[in-house]
């Protein structure tokens, strides 16, 4: 959430509304119906091997991308 919005949701008591909040698409008018805290322990090596993870896939991704298209633009097939 953007900070503007995050600073009018600080604001609202519980079944409040905001006042219209500007948007690049339009205009946002929010309700408040409740509010939660939870705390939320993380793994830090967890978190750290699974941002490693995706990075590593994401590569190899585009890799195997080029190379298709690589290939792809190299063959040619005759009937």
């Amino acid at each position: 959430l953007t900070k503007q919005i995050v600073n009018e949701i600080n604001k609202l008591q519980i079944g409040e509304f905001t006042k219209p909040i500007i948007i690049p698409g339009g205009l946002i008018v929010l309700k408040l119906d409740a509010k939660a805290n939870k705390k939320i322990s993380l793994d830090f090596n967890s978190e750290l091997r699974k941002l490693i993870e995706y990075e590593k896939n994401k590569q190899l991704n585009q890799f195997s991308t080029i190379y298709f298209n690589k290939l792809k633009f190299n063959t040619k097939i005759e009937q």
